[in-house]
Formats: C-alpha cells, sequence, structure tokens
C-alpha cells in the first residue's frame, strides 16, 4: 500500500478546466469512496462541505482511501451556469459515460468514469436545490440497475439524516452509473435556491461522515447513526407546459392528497395556462419558487410509497 498521507491535485482533463481532488489514502486498508459535489453549478452547500471535509481529515483515522472530488462542473461553478456545463449547455449527470474526445460535459464524464469511478467501491454525490429550486432534505438510489447494489445503497443512504429516499431509474448520472457498474451509489440533497449556509455545509458533512463510518472508512468519532427513512419508490417529476408566471400553493414537504391543485401557470394578463394536480398520494420533494417559468422547465417532483415509478429521475 502506498504510505498514508493527504493529496491535494487538479484531475487535468483536455478541453475542460478539470476538477479539483483531494486524495486522502488511510493508514489502513479498506475501501476506496468517492465523495464528489459540484455536478450541478449552482447547488455549492455540498462544494463548501467537501472543503470542510478535506481539511479536517486525518488519514491516521482512514481505512482504506477517499477521494473528494470538489467541484465536477468547474466552469459552471464559476458562471454560475444554472445547473449546465455551459460550453455545451448539456447535464453533466446525464452524461455518464461520456466521451473522452466529445463536448466538455462528456469529457469530464468520461473522466470521472474512467478515473475516478473505475478506482471506487462506493459513491455519495452531493446535491442541491438550483437557483430557482426549494427543495426538502432527500436522498436518491438507483433501484433497477443491479438489485445487490440497490440494496447496498438504500442501507447507505439511511445513515444520511434526512427522512426519505427516492427510487430512480436514471442510469447516465454520476451516482446511478456507479449502479449499472454494481457499485453502491448514493445522492442526497441537502440546500436550496443556489445558496449555501454554514448550517447546511455542516449538516451535509455530517451526512458523509456518518456515512463513511457505516462504510468502515472513516475510523473516528461515534458509531454511526443509521435514520429512520422512508422509501418511496414512485415518483413524478412535472414540467411547465406553457411559459408564464409561476403560482405554486404548496412547499416541500408538504403532504399532498391525489388530484389537489399544487400550481397555476398564468400569463401577464392573469389568464390560467396550466394547472398543475399531483397524481396520486404523495410528499412534495422540491419545486421551482421563482415567478417566471419557461415551457418545458421543472415545476414540482412528489414522490409516494404506493408503486414503483416507472419515470426516470431527470435531473
Amino acid at each position: 500500500m502506498k504510505k498514508y498521507g493527504k493529496f491535494h491535485k487538479l484531475l487535468s482533463v483536455p478541453g475542460t478546466e478539470g476538477i479539483p481532488l483531494t486524495v486522502v489514502q488511510g493508514a489502513a486498508a479498506g475501501r476506496t469512496v468517492l465523495v464528489s459535489a459540484g455536478v450541478h453549478s449552482l447547488e455549492e452547500v455540498g462544494v463548501q462541505a467537501l472543503i470542510r471535509l478535506a481539511a479536517a481529515m486525518d488519514p491516521a483515522h482512514v481505512a482504506g482511501r477517499i477521494l473528494f472530488a470538489h467541484c465536477c462542473n468547474l466552469s459552471g461553478f464559476f458562471l454560475h451556469s444554472n445547473g449546465c456545463v455551459p460550453s455545451d449547455g448539456k447535464n453533466l449527470n446525464h452524461c455518464l459515460p461520456g466521451a473522452p474526445d466529445g463536448t466538455e460535459a462528456e469529457r469530464l464524464a468520461s473522466a470521472i468514469v474512467n478515473r475516478l469511478l473505475s478506482l471506487s467501491d462506493a459513491v455519495i454525490d452531493l446535491h442541491s436545490g438550483g437557483g430557482y429550486e426549494a427543495l426538502l432534505p432527500h436522498a436518491y438510489i438507483q433501484a433497477d440497475a443491479d438489485p445487490s447494489a440497490a440494496h447496498r445503497s438504500r442501507e447507505l443512504s439511511a445513515y444520511a439524516n434526512m427522512p426519505y429516499c427516492v427510487a430512480s431509474s436514471l442510469r447516465d448520472g454520476l451516482y446511478s452509473y456507479a449502479a449499472v457498474l454494481g457499485k453502491t451509489g448514493v445522492l442526497i440533497e441537502r440546500g436550496q435556491c443556489g445558496t449555501w449556509s454554514d448550517a447546511e455545509a455542516e449538516a451535509a458533512a455530517q451526512d458523509v461522515r456518518n456515512m463513511l463510518r457505516f462504510l468502515g472508512v472513516l475510523r473516528d468519532g461515534p458509531e454511526p447513526v443509521r435514520y429512520v427513512q422512508t422509501f418511496l419508490p414512485r415518483a413524478e417529476y412535472a414540467v411547465a407546459g406553457a411559459s408564464g408566471c409561476w403560482y405554486p400553493r404548496k412547499k416541500p414537504g408538504d403532504l399532498l392528497i391525489s388530484g389537489e391543485i399544487i400550481g397555476e401557470i398564468r400569463d401577464f394578463y392573469e389568464t390560467t395556462l396550466q394547472v398543475v394536480r399531483a397524481r396520486f398520494d404523495a410528499v412534495l420533494l422540491y419545486q421551482t419558487v421563482s415567478l417566471a417559468i419557461r415551457k418545458g422547465d421543472p415545476m414540482v417532483a412528489y414522490a409516494s410509497k404506493d408503486a414503483p415509478s416507472p419515470d426516470p429521475y431527470p435531473f
């Protein structure tokens, strides 16, 4: 085994600004865990949480190796693009496994797969609500690519302090492509509206510490805490059917009754363009909170424990 220690480097990816990394090589043998943030720009809670975690991590208390990918979409982070990689407008969380000679997002995706995921046994990917998204803290796992990976991922998600874990059938995101490869993968959502606070960053850092302790990679501090977490296999992601002004009637965490109005889109003359109703009893996970909304933009996401979802997690 390599000598233990902490190492900082920029993962060079041609045609991109690269990915800043901190590699913590533990004093004892163990698993390799990739902890990532900044896949989407304007999701800054996870970026600050990883800065804090990496700075405080003592290799003497690590068994195995932790790869902190501080900001996977570095150009988007600095340009404040809303979610996408600015040069090609692509969603990095829909680009894996990518292409080494493709667009910027595809090159980043290829590097993540071949130079980070390939080395890892498990992935913890940190997200939050983007520029106009308010949300309730919750987790996602890939539920149908590999039953064993789904079971391990579900087990790991319960060590993040959030009330819900939602099933996804997405296969081209960082955490979900990990499941396609048979690896444990969890995405956690904490924070909202493109901002970060010290309290949110610390809560996200504590989620990761607890999950690393459960995996046996981090051996300091208290025993990991398993939280009471409801699994939601059915989800709905409603998008705007028209451009106009968005008037939500609910907020994240609210319980929805099938058929009730969640919100509506009106034009500048208060003509109703679209009424959005809950398709089933559910909990509201996140929603757009800006007045302006464009046709095709996300409006709300809600989920239920009733039945599996036919729709993939789109973000």
